[in-house]
């Protein structure tokens, strides 16, 4: 598959934004285009979670912890169990055929248009501006009031 071979994910780094809410950098190149996306932990899951419902064969999910880890070495595993979690997704290739993957990749909105793009069917539905739509509602610009 082309563009599978074209993909490449990395979950570089992490960063806390406040005592409880850490976010990791998932970095994306796909053929000459490289952009990078915020998220959450819970977001990586809620990905797992909808593969899920159409995928059988998926690579097993970080575990999520009881308590929320500050430690700087406690968060660097997460971020490398997020990193081998993703670049397996990244083998798979009907995963990376799925709307809800390349949804999360945000793919359309980087990728130009003369680029092969895995699915056919694909349809973004993630916003421009994904870093800042998937931080939490007290970082994110509000909307002005009419």
């Amino acid at each position: 598959n082309k563009g599978l071979a074209q993909l490449d994910l990395s979950v570089s780094s992490f960063t806390p934004l406040s005592s409880d809410v850490i976010v990791y950098e998932l970095c994306i190149t796909y053929g000459s285009e490289q952009w990078k996306i915020k998220y959450r932990y819970s977001k990586y899951k809620e990905l797992h979670d909808e593969l899920k419902r159409n995928h059988r064969q998926l690579p097993p999910f970080p575990p999520k912890w009881i308590f929320t880890h500050t430690d700087p070495k406690h968060l660097e595993t997460r971020r490398h169990d997020l990193d081998v979690y993703m670049k397996a997704l990244a083998r798979l290739p009907a995963v990376v055929a799925d709307s809800e993957f390349l949804n999360f990749i945000d793919l359309r909105s980087h990728v130009r248009r003369s680029a092969p793009v895995p699915s056919s069917t694909y349809t973004s539905s993630v916003p421009h501006a994904s870093v800042v739509h998937h931080l939490p509602h007290s970082t994110a610009p509000q909307p002005p009031v009419p």
